[in-house]
Order: C-alpha cells, then structure tokens, then sequence
C-alpha cells in the first residue's frame, strides 16, 4: 500500500472517516479542506505533479481537468449513483472491515435516515449521525438557527412539495428538521436542492436533462435521493423561474391505477381437487425473480397501511394484508424496479402521439381463491386536458383486441403499450399487438403475461374479464370542477352565484349546477372512460338515468365527484392542498383496497362457477372422485363466504356507501346467491349420492345377515353337531348346509318372495 495515494474532497461525516481509515492505515493523502461547491480535481494539480509514480485516487472530485494515467476516481454521486460508497470503496481497497458504526456512516451517506433505519438504527444512533454530519459539513449554531427561521417564516406546501426559501446555504439543517417528508425543494439566491420521493420522476424531466447535460447539476442517494442545481451557475430569476417549474412539474394533474384480474393455476394441475388447486402453497416465486414481497414498508408505506388498516375492520384486513404465515389469504409481491426508484414509465401510444406516465408501483397478488390481480399505479403530470385523460383511460387499459379489425383501425387498442425502465429485454414489456390471430381470443398483452412469467413461469393465466383492464382514476381540473360547484372563497365565483341563484339557496343553486353537469357529454364520457368525441350512448334519457344511478354527489358541493361503474371508479375534483395530497393519496390507497375487495369477490364468484361446471361435467369419472371434487369445493367455498364475502368493509359513511355503489355496479349480491344454489345443488347432489352409497350397503349387509340365517337358526335349534345323529360325514353336512343356504337366496331374489 506504499504506493497509493489519496486526494480528499468535499467535506461531510463520510469525508472525516476515510481520513480517520487513511490515518490509521499510514496512507499518504492531501487535504485541501472543501466544500462540496469547490472539490474540484485541478485543486491538486501540483499534488498529482509530485506524485507520478503513485496510484492516485480522487474522493469525490469533479474532473476538471485532464486525468493522468496514474488516476482514479471514487465516487458514488450523479451517473455513479447506486454502487458502493466512497466509504466503502476506500474500505476496499485497503481491506478494511467496516465497523457497525462505519456501516451507519454509509447507509446515511447512501440513503440518509431512512436507510440508517432500515439497517435498524435507534433514534439516538440517528440523532448522533446526522449532527455529527451536519458539524463535518461546517454547519454552525447560527446555520442552526437560520434553518428554523427558514421554516417558520419562508416555508410553503403545495401538494405534496414543501418549498423553503433558505437564510443559509447548509440545507442539511433544513432537512433534518422536517424528515420524514414526501418532496422538499430548498434554495437560496444561487442555488436549489430537491429531495423526496419524485427526484427520479424530476431527473427524468427533459428540461433538468438539459441542465445535466450542461454539467449544471448534480444529483445522489436512493430513490427517495436529492438532485440540485450547483451553486452559482444560474442567476437568481433563473433559479426562481427553475423553482416555479418545479413546482408546476409536481403537481400531478390525475392519477391513474389499472387492475388486471386473472385466474391462476398451474400446468399440469388440472385433475387435482380444487383446495389443491388454490393452494398458494403453489405460488412459490423464481430465485432471482425482480419480485420482491413487500414486508418491509418503509416509512411512508407505514403510514398510508395505518390510514388504511384504521379505515377497514379487521376481519376484512385478511384479505388485504401478507400476513407471511402459512395460511394467509394473499401473497403479496412488488416489482423491484419501481421500488428502487429506477424510473419506470407506462407508455401509451395513441394514433402517434405518446402518453409517458410515471410508473410508481407495479403489483402482484395471489389470493387463495385461485384469482390474481396485476396493478399499474400510475401518475401524470404533464397531459392536462379532458381528451388526453380519456386517451390514458380508454388505450392505456386495453391488453387486446376486442374486434379482430381493430388491429388494422386501432379504434379501440392502442397503437402499442411498453414499459420502459424494467430489468431484462424491453421487447418482452411491450406490445403492438400485430401479432394477435384469430386463435388469440381472450389473450392478454404480451407484457401482461411476461410480468407473471417473470415471477413463476409455470402458472397458467387466464383473463375472468374483457379486454379491458379496470381503471380507477383521479383527475384535476378547475375548469371543469367550476361547472358543478362554486368556491365560496373565491369573490368572482361568489358574486356570479349571488347574481344568478335567485331565490334558491346557495345548496339549491350548486344542487342544480351539479344535475347539469353530471348530465354534461363530458361527465359521461369521463365517467364510463368513453374517449370517442361523442358519448357511445345516444339516448339523452337513457344516459340520464345511467350517470344519475352512477354518480356519488357527497362532496359536490365542495369541488369532488365520485362515480362507479363495472369496469370504472372515478374521481373528478378541483385543483389544490387537499385534491393533490389527500385524495391523490386516497384513490391509490384506501379506494384502491375497496376496489381490490369487489374485484376479487367477483372474480372468485367467477372461478368458483367455472369450477362448478367442471365438476357438473364429469360423467366419466366415478363417484368417489366426484364426490372429493364436490367436497373440496364445498369447503373452499364456505371458507370464501366467511373470508372473503362481506356486507360492510368499513364504519365511515363514505366508505360504506361507496362499497355498497360498487358491490351493486359489480352485481355481486345477486351472484352470490346464485352461486349458493349452484354450489346447494351440487352439495344436494352429492348428499344424495352418499345416502344412496350407504343404502346399498345396508343392503348388502341385509342379505348377507339373510344368507346366513338358516345355518344360525339350524345350530340354534339343533346344537353345532345336529347331523351326527344321522351319521354323516363333515362334507355331506356341509353340502346339506350349502343347499339349505342357496335355497334361501333363492326365495329372497324369487318374483314370489318379493310379490
């Protein structure tokens, strides 16, 4: 190690412990003490000169120079981003075994608190680290006290983005007072940082592309990381106007999530009884799959399981929740990529033009009912109209064609659907859907069926609905939101209301503005995700009847309209706070749970059903397999009754209200019931079967007891050696008795016995 050398860069709590390494290794390095705005490599140019026939290693140093032969970097920021710590790679390289300390140190440097708690980090532990980095940096008690002046008084949230205007330039200060958060923008006059949950969604934006190109930014940590604009390369409106974008690019304008019901089983399997069939002891996932369970939450996660466990009772929290035991309802799985924050889009192409929304979440849940259910959480932020909307809605759920010709006029399907920023062949996420023949009815896309395959390749999958997958969507939009409602605090809306009710009430006036509307072309079409530019139903009072069924008014008054179909769960609001934060929330959380609920109540009805009509056609099986058939099905039945089935989900009013909106949409009561008669039927059936099965065995035994009476009534009468008196042998005595015997069986199978 005599030839190695080190150059140190910007200084922070990982810095000062490569030193420490460095120091007690007796590795020779140089020091010019910087800050993360000035680590440039050229610093050290006369130390590099000095050093020629040395292994040189740059620590965080921005190449600004011509390299020398002799060079290399460590680093773990912008496009290096994700490998190992420059912790970590000093450790390396001089065999160092990190301690649990050190290991705290990189997960802080690599993912700030969150990973220090992932890797089981106490409070204290936290608290020491983070003032510990915060002192390294060069932050000061003022810096200290700014930073909470900075919040107080510079503070403001929009949406889901908190955006400070910062009294000193360490805004590691400002962090630490306001983790845990979603999205945090923090800048000063020649410089701003973004941290949160969106930086991979803003990485990706092609004007902080540009920037990255100009070599104007720089950027860091996991997917819940930070990205910023290097101090002193734009002016202060610039950065103002960089700050407007922002918060421009992270209001989302709707929110989007699509379920793809199937039924499951696996190859091979099909003479199995059916709890066999069902058992998630088949879902046993691939090594190496991009599959994760998702039993680890992290700390937002926790958070939005809480809102949802506190809003469903718990006897419905079974079918929702991996419990990981042996007997739980659902295997819960993540696709890894979007949970890393890869930066994963759903792509839709439509008649040329492509919709990129961001991908947040892709899921997969086996339920023990043999259905399954792939989602698709989506968010948009740049496509704002009406029209684009119904695009996203209408194309991006279509997974093949309803019509064989719509391959050639893409009326119905979308020109091609990918995903893009998956592990593995793009080719295998995407589909145009030229290939379908006319022996593909009913198959799903080819990125749909690849998704599965990626987790277990011998299941075999089969779509329970149409060629569409549900949809569920929150969109905003003040324009349209204006023709129902009337913002009280707003003055031009207030005084037009005033102007115009008359001698209705304000409630009486909204209530009319909100009939108008839902009765609107665009409601309709919104609602039943009708893209075509007229409504595809062209009867105004039959249209009447359907949106005014269909609708849920509870919050019109206040700027939300809800409405439910059977293959729809819509929400339209108003822009703001509460629509961007809480209801963005909501849609992807606690509707979406309720929406799972009614989806696999249906889809299990549905299986169930299939499997009554096998069971109901195995005439060439023979009664024991049937009656096996029969029972396992009664009992899984039984089990999805008491499980699966429920009449209320929640306490809250809405909650109840919406269910009971989307059990009727989905038919669910009714078929329940007939899937009771169905499955009585069968079970009367079978009953039958049984009391028959034991009645010719009562008679079997019968007319055995009835053979065999003769000889007992002779040895009653007579003894056990009746026939010794008349000297015969053992043989003759037998004949005699067989004689007597068959003669009986005779009389009892005679016309005359049974006349």
């Amino acid at each position: 190690m005599d030839n190695l050398f080190f150059l140190l860069g910007g200084k922070d709590l990982e810095m000062e412990e490569i030193i420490r390494i460095l120091k007690e290794k007796q590795i020779p390095f140089a020091d010019a003490n910087l800050t993360w705005n000035n680590a440039t490599l050229s610093v050290y140019r006369q130390a590099m000169k000095e050093n020629p026939d040395k292994k040189i290693y740059g620590v965080e140093l921005v190449e600004d120079m011509d390299l020398p032969s002799n060079y290399k970097a460590i680093d773990h920021h912008n496009e290096l981003s994700g490998g190992l710590s420059s912790l970590e790679q000093v450790a390396k390289i001089l065999n160092v075994t990190l301690s649990k300390e050190q290991e705290l140190i990189v997960a802080n440097d690599k993912g700030y608190i969150g990973a220090m708690k992932r890797l089981g980090a106490t409070q204290k532990e936290i608290d020491t680290i983070r003032k510990r980095d915060r002192m390294a940096q060069g932050v000061t008690e003022e810096d200290e006290l700014l930073a909470e002046e900075s919040i107080s008084k510079h503070s403001t949230i929009i949406g889901n983005l908190r955006i400070v205007k910062s009294l000193t330039a360490h805004f590691s200060a400002i962090c630490d007072r306001l983790y845990p958060y979603s999205n945090l923008l923090v800048y000063t006059d020649e410089e701003w940082t973004f941290y949160g949950k969106d930086r991979d969604s803003l990485k990706d934006d092609d004007y902080i592309k540009w920037l990255i190109s100009e070599g104007k930014i720089y950027y860091g940590g996991d997917k819940y990381g930070y990205i910023g604009l290097k101090q002193g390369v734009r002016t202060s409106v610039e950065i103002e106007q960089d700050v407007e974008y922002i918060k421009k690019r992270l209001n989302y304008d709707s929110f989007h999530v699509f379920y793809y019901p199937f039924k499951w089983k696996v190859k091979g399997a099909q003479e199995a009884n059916f709890s066999k069939m069902i058992d998630l002891a088949n879902i046993v996932g691939q090594p190496y799959s991009q599959w994760a369970s998702g039993d680890m939450p992290t700390e937002e996660d926790a958070k939005i399981l809480y809102d949802e466990q506190c809003y469903y009772f718990s006897f419905v929290r079974d079918m929702l929740y991996d419990s990981g035991k042996p007997d739980t309802l659902i295997r819960h799985f993540e696709r890894k990529e979007t949970q890393e924050g890869a930066g994963c889009y759903y792509n839709i192409e439509v008649k040329g033009e492509v919709y990129r929304l961001n991908l947040d979440s892709i899921n997969l849940n086996f339920y023990s009912t043999g259905v399954g259910m792939l989602t698709f959480y989506l968010k948009n932020g740049v496509y704002k109209d009406l029209q684009d909307i119904l695009n996203i809605n209408q194309f991006g759920r279509r997974i093949f064609p309803p019509f064989f010709d719509d391959k050639t006029y893409r009326g119905q399907i979308a020109n091609r659907i990918w995903i893009e920023g998956l592990r593995g062949d793009p080719a295998r996420y995407s589909e145009d859907f030229n290939g379908y023949t006319v022996k593909d009815a009913w198959k799903p896309a080819k990125f749909i069926l690849n998704l599965i395959a990626d987790f277990q390749e011998n299941l075999e999958i089969t779509s329970l609905i149409d060629d569409r997958m549900f949809v569920s969507c929150l969109y905003q939009n003040d324009d349209l939101a204006k023709r129902f409602y009337v913002d009280r605090d707003d003055p031009d809306q207030y005084y037009l209301m005033e102007k115009d009710r008359g001698e209705r009430s304000p409630s009486e006036f909204m209530a009319m503005k909100t009939k108008e509307f839902i009765n609107s072309e665009d409601w309709y079409r919104y609602l039943y995700v009708d893209s075509e530019s007229t409504p595809s139903c062209r009867n105004f009072k039959m249209r009447q009847h359907l949106v005014e069924r269909d609708s849920y008014l509870r919050w019109a008054e206040v700027g939300t309209l809800y409405g439910a179909t059977r293959y729809s769960f819509m929400a339209l609001t108003s822009c703001g706070f509460f629509p961007q934060v809480v209801l963005s929330k909501h849609i992807r959380t606690i509707y979406a749970r309720m929406v799972e609920i009614v989806l696999i109540q249906r889809m299990s009805i549905l299986k169930f059903s299939e499997e009554v009509t096998a069971v109901s056609n195995l005439k060439d099986k023979n009664e024991y397999v049937i009656a096996t058939r029969i029972g396992s099905l009664y009992k899984e039945y039984i089990r999805f009754m008491n499980q699966y089935y429920f009449k209320d989900v929640s306490a809250q009013d809405q909650g109840i209200e919406l269910y009971e909106m989307l059990e009727k949409q989905m038919n669910i009561e009714s078929a329940a019931k007939d899937l009771d008669n169905e499955i009585g039927e069968l079970h009367g059936y079978i009953s039958l079967m049984i009391e028959k099965d034991r009645n010719d065995k009562a008679n079997r035994l019968n007319l055995l007891a009835a053979i065999f009476l003769p000889p007992t009534v002779i040895a009653g009468l007579f003894g056990m050696n009746p026939m010794n008196s008349f000297d015969l042998s053992f043989w003759e005595q037998l004949v005699f008795i067989v004689i007597i015997t068959c003669g009986t069986y005779y009389l009892i199978r005679s016309k005359l016995w049974k006349h």
